[in-house]
């Protein structure tokens, strides 16, 4: 595959790879620390930000370019959600119509964050077909991936927006809250930063980053509607090429000299919705069928709004902590009624 038709984060992959050449060899360095204290950070991300930063470190020691706070912090945000998704690499599509569906389906103020510890991988891509971003931008799609410090162990969503125009990252915390509540949260962090910095270059950047979420905020919230879908209880995810497979986490394998991690050879795409999409076309036709024919009720056929649901698992004061049990119900089609007023 040529570079000119290599999908776009793949694009994007390899140019930081290029930055990198040592890249693998890093990740499993940093790595061993985990099989020698599996307790060390948790199984849900690769590596915590602290490692992510030491191999910026060892990259900038080796060059002897010294970055700047911002290019700093810009390449650690590219480098943790890149060469995690590095391992995978899975392309999610999801189908145009379940996507517009999904879009209408704003997550509302009942849907727990932890939902989105339930990302199908490490860290994935999803493709945005005919979206824009903030000043009408073409939206290409979106890194979302899971992180974690040794400072702060709470995890935090970490998303890498993919336009035009280049990258833009944001996060929102993962707590007991609902999802509407970390973007606020997120937020009002951003405020008590700024506020209590000491540091004017640190005090610019995270002024400008605030900024840029408070403007964004309404494109992010669409992203996340697409998000949790992936991370719904039994997600109508599968992969074309070889039915029945579904995605998860590499797995380390055994070499001479011990376990390591091998990055994808190449980029694996998965279709997300592709029967519910089908249904909301077969549903859609019959609306607008039943519409021609049955002018003459009073509640004419429609299609009902998708919308999330959820439900708790497992019992309150347990040993094992409750699950969160999302699904997203498809616009339905309601007949109408012959009644007239």
């Amino acid at each position: 595959m040529s570079a000119v038709h290599q999908p776009y984060p793949v694009q994007t992959l390899n140019a930081i790879c290029k930055r990198y050449p040592n890249l693998t060899q890093q990740v499993n360095a940093a790595w061993s620390k985990k099989l020698a204290e599996p307790g060390l950070w948790p199984d849900w991300c690769l590596l915590p930000m602290d490692e992510w930063a030491r191999i910026i470190d060892q990259q900038e020691s080796i060059s002897g370019k010294l970055w700047k706070i911002q290019d700093k912090y810009n390449e650690l945000n590219r480098l943790c959600i890149l060469g995690e998704w590095r391992y995978s690499q899975g392309i999610y599509k999801i189908d145009k119509d379940m996507q517009q569906a999904l879009l209408k389906s704003i997550p509302g103020k009942n849907i727990p964050s932890e939902v989105l510890m339930h990302m199908p991988e490490w860290c994935i891509y999803v493709e945005t077909p005919h979206m824009v971003w903030y000043k009408q931008t073409v939206l290409y799609g979106f890194w979302a991936h899971l992180i974690y410090s040794y400072d702060d162990k709470h995890p935090k969503l970490h998303m890498m927006i993919k336009t035009q125009h280049g990258e833009y990252p944001c996060s929102i915390p993962v707590r007991n809250c609902t999802v509407e509540e970390a973007i606020e949260y997120e937020i009002d962090s951003m405020k008590k930063t700024v506020h209590t910095s000491n540091n004017l270059s640190s005090e610019v950047l995270i002024n400008k980053t605030l900024n840029g979420f408070r403007r964004t905020k309404k494109q992010i919230e669409r992203l996340l509607s697409l998000l949790l879908y992936c991370c719904c209880d039994k997600p109508d995810i599968e992969d074309t090429r070889q039915p029945g497979m579904f995605p998860q986490r590499p797995q380390a394998k055994q070499v001479k000299g011990g376990m390591r991690l091998f990055p994808a050879s190449a980029p694996r795409f998965w279709t997300v919705g592709a029967s519910i999409g089908e249904q909301l076309r077969q549903a859609q036709k019959q609306e607008r069928e039943q519409f021609l024919v049955d002018t003459g009720r009073s509640r004419r056929p429609h299609l009902r709004r998708g919308h999330w649901h959820g439900y708790w698992t497992g019992p309150r004061n347990g040993e094992i902590p409750q699950k969160f049990i999302l699904h997203w119900i498809p616009p339905q089609l309601i007949r109408g009624s012959s009644e007239k007023v």
